[in-house]
């Protein structure tokens, strides 16, 4: 499956914003998986596009955490769910 991660603050796209996906059924970060090419995504950094876009391709089904370290130092998150052949798209609201 995939998922289009929307990075937005204020309704506006953030570029540049870095982004930390982990698998909640395995525990672990997709950063592996992206590395021996199981997983693509559209950034190697995993930052977002100037749209405020990061896709992923290739995940396996299941519930997923995102993640983003704000300037502050402050972690903000959420989750989604992946199923195979779909895309999701999930926004990500930066306060």
């Amino acid at each position: 499956g995939s998922v289009v991660l929307h990075a937005k603050r204020g309704g506006l796209a953030l570029a540049g914003v870095v982004l930390r996906v982990e698998s909640e059924e395995f525990a672990t970060s997709v950063d592996p998986w992206i590395a021996d090419g199981r997983v693509s995504v559209s950034d190697t950094r995993g930052a977002t596009d100037d749209q405020g876009r990061l896709r992923l391709d290739g995940l396996p089904r299941g519930t997923y955490r995102w993640s983003i370290t704000l300037d502050e130092g402050a972690t903000i998150g959420g989750r989604f769910d992946v199923e195979p052949h779909r895309r999701v798209d999930v926004d990500v609201l930066v306060p």
